[in-house]
């Protein structure tokens, strides 16, 4: 009896009833994803603020060395700057580019042969399996995707060639051992291979910067940052292109923060009209379940039960949903990466929101229930409706 007074009362009949489950299922999947999204967003924090490479060959060919030389700029940087002001000399390598012309997705697996510090202050606490290079050992660090790409585990040696020269030989091949992992947080390196300079030029020759990360702690850092860089650049014919991501990662944290803001917004307004929309009509209905002699409590308790339980199976479901859906964009991702890939996962946040989405629907549902079964009277109903 009960499920029948909730289905064919409150919404009329069952095809409303799973028309409003479907329309909550969608609801919550759609803002679970979006959450998923912005959370990956927001823990990107390894992309260095200003990148400056050094130029490349006229012909614009890339090729192995990757761009060429800038042998002083970190360390004039460096002397210029505040010392809260981060800059990381590094020397680089192009070891491979992908990208698929569909999605516009681009990964490029890249040596970075870079000094102490910066494995210290950028990498040791990153590692998710193994460790940092040991002292003159032959050993490097992988982003997750560059360890799927090249297929190889902790401690075992890396069957591809691995050198700081401007190119390769086949000697090099199989030269290097993989001491570690860096974590899935680690998205700007994900595809990155990190040697130790000081080791690569202690067992085989000097090798020159092309390439240099800088990270600040605000505006006024980044500006006079930029400006010492612009002041350098117009001297020295070596440095490139300028990558300023800054502004960037400013922006990608407000707009997270705009987003989150605007899915509680439609999730609030969505609620605010499902709600009004169960309150159509619900003051005749009370009061002729009252006229039949069922008592305010048991009304209650099918109107508002029944409604919870359904946020409740929706909730649940939005589950499934949302869980298949990161499988599929996991697959699309693997499909063009070759290689399994995990971009994509539920996690506390997600879940949460959904619970609260809950929550909110379920005491606006009671307050409003329980406002019109206390008040009406089965003659009140007759004469309102």
């Amino acid at each position: 009896m009960g499920f029948k007074l909730f289905s064919n009362v409150l919404f009329e009949n069952k095809k409303i009833l799973v028309t409003f489950i479907l329309l909550l299922i969608l609801t919550l999947t759609f803002i679970s994803i979006r959450i998923i999204s912005l959370t990956n967003d927001l823990e990107e924090n390894s992309m260095p603020d200003i990148i400056v490479k050094g130029k490349m060959d006229e012909d614009g060919k890339l090729r192995y060395k990757y761009y060429n030389d800038m042998p002083t700029v970190s360390r004039q940087l460096t002397e210029s700057l505040d010392d809260d002001i981060k800059v990381y000399g590094i020397t680089t390598r192009s070891m491979a580019t992908m990208k698929d012309s569909l999605t516009n997705s681009k990964i490029e697996y890249t040596i970075y042969g870079v000094d102490k510090r910066f494995m210290e202050e950028k990498l040791s606490h990153k590692i998710s399996q193994g460790g940092l290079p040991q002292s003159e050992e032959l050993e490097a660090v992988m982003g997750s995707y560059a360890r799927n790409f090249y297929k190889v585990n902790v401690d075992e040696r890396i069957n591809h060639p691995i050198t700081l020269n401007t190119d390769w030989i086949e000697k090099d091949i199989n030269n290097y051992t993989l001491s570690g992992v860096l974590d899935e947080n680690m998205k700007f390196f994900k595809g990155g291979i990190f040697l130790s300079r000081d080791t690569y030029e202690k067992l085989y020759n000097k090798v020159e910067e092309n390439l240099v990360f800088i990270y600040v702690n605000g505006e006024k850092d980044y500006n006079n940052a930029l400006d010492m860089i612009y002041q350098l650049k117009r001297k020295d014919n070596n440095i490139g292109d300028v990558i300023m991501n800054f502004h960037y990662k400013v922006m990608a944290r407000r707009k997270a923060t705009i987003s989150c803001i605007l899915i509680g917004i439609v999730a609030l307004v969505l609620v605010l009209v499902m709600i009004a929309y169960l309150m159509k009509g619900l003051t005749k209905k009370i009061g002729i379940l009252k006229s039949l002699g069922i008592s305010n409590q048991y009304i209650l308790a099918v109107f508002i039960g029944g409604l919870c339980l359904t946020y409740f199976i929706s909730y649940l479901l939005s589950i499934v949903f949302t869980y298949v859906i990161t499988i599929l964009l996991n697959i699309n991702m693997s499909n063009f990466l070759g290689y399994q890939v995990k971009e994509y996962e539920m996690n506390n946040y997600s879940l949460l929101v959904g619970i609260l989405f809950v929550l909110a629907c379920s005491l606006v549902s009671y307050i409003n229930i329980y406002r019109y079964n206390s008040k009406i009277s089965p003659k009140k109903a007759m004469m309102k409706d």
